[in-house]
């Protein structure tokens, strides 16, 4: 198959990942080259061996474009772009995957636009997730640092030094 470096990621992919990367490739959020869906279409029925080499550039791309004639540059930037695509969506799947990942980086967006209400929410579910770990692992103390960070940071921006000298002094 003409898609060696596509087909070892999309091997990875578990068969909901793969069902979630064809949601992902259909929405407009994300992709607006109907090409790559199309592509992703074509390749599924492929999956998950890509065990044929009855698949060239040539065939995916009158496949893709049924009323032009090969371009080899074309097919390659769009084998890329589907790449690039494919990997934003492993990323997004690490992403979902860390709650404290996500609420960390969601406290520092509401601190970024002063929305200080929502921002104590979510740094008090993060906490409370945080003391719900069981086992004291590199990730608790990992997590327990950015969630103090982020306090201390926001203290900070918004004058409050008083109300964050315990935090500082956790961090020696």
């Amino acid at each position: 198959m003409a898609t060696g470096k596509i087909t070892e990621v999309l091997k990875s992919l578990n068969p909901k990942e793969f069902r979630k990367l064809g949601m992902f490739i259909s929405s407009p959020y994300h992709n607006t080259n109907a090409a790559l869906l199309k592509l992703y279409n074509l390749l599924k029925n492929y999956y998950p061996a890509f065990n044929t080499n009855n698949l060239s550039k040539a065939e995916i791309f009158s496949h893709l474009y049924p009323d032009k004639s090969f371009k080899d540059g074309t097919i390659r930037n769009l084998f890329s772009d589907f790449n690039a695509l494919v990997l934003r969506f492993i990323t997004e799947i690490n992403f979902e995957n860390d709650i404290y990942d996500k609420k960390n980086r969601l406290a520092e967006e509401l601190n970024k636009r002063n929305l200080d209400n929502l921002h104590d929410k979510v740094i008090k579910e993060n906490e409370l997730l945080l003391n719900e770990i069981s086992s004291v692992s590199f990730n608790f103390f990992h997590q327990a640092k950015l969630l103090e960070d982020l306090k201390i940071n926001f203290g900070l921006e918004r004058g409050m030094q008083k109300n964050i000298s315990v935090n500082i002094l956790k961090k020696k």
